[in-house]
């Protein structure tokens, strides 16, 4: 085992904790590195506040590579946001140069968020390698002829980040889930009441509106076999762990991937 290391500077939340994750761990496998250190140092220092989610959903302790949790000064320095080379096997990687590293000979630092940086053979590869490492997840029982809908408010809503999700993104979709698979009732996962109220509000199907704590909500998307999803990461990572039965389906916005299940189109 050679001394080298990915080195992971951490932000955001469950889903994008994981879209990091899963850049380093392509990069662990088109390299000669076997350890990955995950560094939240600043995990508390933005305006939502996280911690390291990785470590309550997994388990890589029986994994062929090595991750662990180590802080770095020199992560504080945030020197891949600046100093992107578009080069192979620069060292400092950021989502400015991530298209340009393919392998690696030495250490390096990641600072970025990598959503969609993979392709999607290696984007397939990393859910199938990550689903091996799940904690124990929890079995929540969703009726075949239900449909859970994950409706993300909050700072997603502050942000314009639902553009190309509005409200009639979800009422289309859900008629298409009755008419098309005879869904007959919905359940709705949602950190905002107050705007999955307002939105539902104009459906004419059965429904109910849920909020629990994060692991409930991650394995009740998952669990789903009929699902739709907006651009949340942690909806995207959800559907991209759970449920992937031929006879599943799921309605999501377009992205470079497609994930289990998903209607083109």
């Amino acid at each position: 085992m050679t001394n080298n290391k990915i080195v992971c500077r951490m932000s955001g939340g469950l889903g994008n904790q994981l879209f990091e994750l899963s850049y380093a761990l392509n990069l662990l496998n088109m390299s000669n590195i076997e350890t990955i250190h995950l560094d939240g140092s600043s995990l508390q220092l933005y305006k939502s506040k996280h911690i390291n989610y990785i470590k309550h959903f997994f388990d890589f302790s029986g994994a062929p590579f090595i991750i662990e949790e180590k802080k770095y000064f020199i992560t504080k320095l945030r020197l891949p946001r600046f100093f992107a080379l578009k080069k192979e096997n620069w060292p400092l990687i950021s989502d400015k140069n991530s298209d340009k590293i393919w392998r690696l000979n030495s250490s390096c630092i990641l600072d970025g968020y990598f959503i969609w940086a993979l392709n999607q053979n290696d984007f397939t590869a990393i859910c199938r390698t990550l689903e091996k490492y799940l904690r124990d997840p929890l079995k929540i029982n969703i009726l075949d002829d239900s449909c859970v809908m994950h409706i993300r408010g909050g700072d997603f809503l502050e942000l314009g980040w639902n553009k190309h999700t509005p409200d009639t993104y979800y009422l289309n979709a859900m008629r298409v889930m009755s008419e098309n698979y005879n869904i007959k009732y919905f359940i709705a996962i949602t950190d905002d009441m107050k705007y999955a109220k307002e939105l539902l509000c104009k459906c004419k199907y059965d429904y109910e509106i849920r909020s629990n704590d994060m692991k409930t909500d991650f394995y009740t998307i998952a669990n789903s076999k009929y699902k739709i999803i907006g651009g949340s990461s942690f909806a995207i990572w959800a559907s991209a762990l759970g449920y992937n039965g031929k006879d599943g389906k799921l309605i999501a916005p377009p992205c470079k991937v497609l994930l289990p299940n998903q209607m083109e189109g």
